[in-house]
């Protein structure tokens, strides 16, 4: 499984970095030549792209892996549990 979402986000990361570019530029310029009136609107929009980006691209992967890996452990040691169990009847 963290091949497959390897090759997900690889095959992804360069589209989420044009769109991400492109929202970008444009904030900046709202940011920067918008006047006083978009100040914050922009800048809470310029904040968000960067963060959005961040976590769409590193975060939220990792985190679907490391969940997935976990889940599917639990799913094993109970399999051991419940067999173990069966056995332990089966003898008395």
């Amino acid at each position: 499984f963290p091949d497959q979402m390897n090759d997900a986000v690889n095959q992804t990361l360069s589209r989420t970095i044009l769109t991400a570019l492109t929202v970008f530029f444009s904030t900046a310029i709202l940011l920067f030549f918008g006047g006083k009136t978009l100040e914050d609107f922009a800048f809470v929009l310029f904040v968000g792209v960067i963060t959005g980006t961040y976590s769409t691209t590193y975060v939220a992967a990792a985190l679907v892996v490391d969940w997935t890996l976990y889940v599917e452990g639990r799913l094993v040691a109970r399999k051991k549990r419940v067999t173990k169990a069966g056995e332990a009847r089966k003898i008395t």
